[in-house]
């Protein structure tokens, strides 16, 4: 679809091919992509390449096909000169005629095909299907042997939050378990265990140190922070080993227990993850196409913040609540349907029980996981006794003499993103901060201002 392939024309700008010859461009290429799967997916990935090779060296050929067909014949050519099931070896003058008028209805230089074909006879290309451990973690550690910036949490390309900057909500002492890794994997036996942490809620990670003297600074490759963003925390109420006991359940699927000293503080944590995770968490974007397998694809989490306001933040929430439970019945009315049909097709109808199931399963999560968003978003209005429905006018007013709002700029009534570390977070130095386009505008950052308990509030 059109999102996917504006990823990928944006991922292969990351690689700079200009002065390379198109076999050393290609080497680039595979030692960092793995190319997989069918031919006509293989082929899709390497046009991508080949548009971004001629973007680097416009003078090399003439079109983008002209490289294309090019690259996909190394290819072949690499996987039969060195596939040691191939006795009889592709020779240079078999190379040169399957490429004969290929090049716009021209045949392709003899110099440069013979180049071509004694580099890759002399080296073979890096195994387009596997990447080596060193040669994975030497693309992942830039070769210097540190993730500097970045966090091996889950993916190895995530930045940390730059934690001097960034707002902590919530702190104290809790016990941890682990129960499924964020594969979909139960946890092993032995890193099941409940540990003691000191957890601090900042922005949307939950990082847990040993004790409360740590430094605030976040150890590069720190595996005890938990990304909060789509995460949904509620009471385990199926779990009495131990009492006050909440589970939270990340966007890769990765699953906790957590339990505090007293129930409120169990609910104060539920309360807190989950409003962060609704009013900071971005909309999904479409599943991953995989021509391959047949099964449903989950959508795409990002981990970004959101760029919606908080009032657009909870009109998409309750916008997907009636678009999942509409898909959750619609899926419900075709299952059923499909069992009622007799005939010969039990085959098919088990497939599609699975992947119903997978669907529905999903579905139900998310419906859940929304309900409960917007039921706390209501209560963070009603405690700031505010009306969402009369803000929305003057929002978009507001909107429109601003480029962005997100949900701390509108927290705090900002005019733009890099105003936002200059303003003081303590309640008696708020207002001198603030600077509100309309004085008289009954506005979330005045409701905040005059409720006796909204400043606790609004700082979570």
């Amino acid at each position: 679809n059109d999102f996917n392939q504006l990823v990928a024309e944006e991922y292969v700008k990351l690689f700079d091919f200009q002065g390379d010859t198109l076999d050393r461009a290609l080497r680039k290429f595979v030692k960092q992509f793995t190319i997989i799967g069918e031919a006509q997916d293989r082929e899709r990935v390497l046009h991508f390449f080949a548009a971004r090779y001629l973007d680097c060296n416009p003078t090399t050929f003439t079109s983008i096909d002209a490289c294309h067909m090019l690259t996909c014949a190394i290819m072949l050519l690499n996987t039969d000169l060195h596939d040691p099931k191939i006795t009889n070896k592709m020779t240079f003058q078999q190379f040169s005629d399957n490429l004969h008028e290929l090049n716009d209805g021209k045949d392709f230089s003899k110099d440069l095909l013979k180049s071509l074909y004694n580099a890759i006879k002399n080296e073979q290309l890096m195994n387009e299907t596997t990447l080596a451990s060193d040669d994975y973690n030497d693309v992942r550690l830039g070769g210097h042997g540190t993730l500097h910036g970045y966090s091996n949490i889950v993916n190895p390309f995530l930045e940390i939050p730059d934690t001097s900057k960034s707002i902590e909500y919530m702190q104290g002492y809790l016990m941890r378990k682990c129960c499924v890794e964020s594969d979909g994997k139960r946890t092993r036996f032995l890193r099941r265990g409940w540990k003691a942490y000191y957890a601090s809620l900042r922005d949307m990670v939950l990082y847990l140190h040993k004790n409360d003297q740590q430094p605030t600074a976040i150890l590069i490759g720190d595996t005890n922070a938990i990304r909060l963003h789509h995460a949904f925390a509620q009471e385990a109420v199926d779990y009495r080993k131990r009492q006050h006991v909440f589970r939270l359940k990340t966007s890769d699927w990765g699953e906790y227990l957590f339990q505090t000293s007293d129930r409120d503080l169990m609910n104060q944590w539920i309360d807190t993850i989950n409003l962060v995770a609704a009013s900071f968490s971005s909309p999904p974007l479409p599943a991953a196409i995989d021509s391959v397998s047949l099964r449903f694809q989950r959508p795409l989490l990002p981990s970004v913040q959101t760029r919606y306001s908080i009032f657009e933040q909870y009109d998409f929430i309750v916008h997907q609540i009636n678009e999942l439970s509409k898909q959750l019945n619609d899926l419900r009315i075709q299952s059923y349907a499909n069992n009622t049909i007799n005939g010969d097709i039990k085959q098919i109808k088990a497939c599609d029980m699975i992947e119903n199931k997978d669907k529905i399963d999903y579905l139900q999560y998310e419906l859940q996981r929304y309900e409960a968003y917007a039921d706390r978003l209501r209560r963070h209005f009603q405690q700031l006794q505010i009306d969402h429905s009369s803000l929305k006018t003057n929002l978009h007013d507001h909107q429109q003499h601003h480029s962005f709002i997100g949900p701390i700029e509108a927290f705090l009534g900002l005019n733009s993103p890099q105003q936002q570390t200059s303003v003081s977070y303590k309640k008696s130095s708020q207002s001198a901060n603030i600077a509100l386009a309309n004085a008289n505008r009954y506005s979330y950052m005045m409701a905040v201002n005059t409720h006796p308990v909204a400043i606790k509030e609004h700082r979570l």
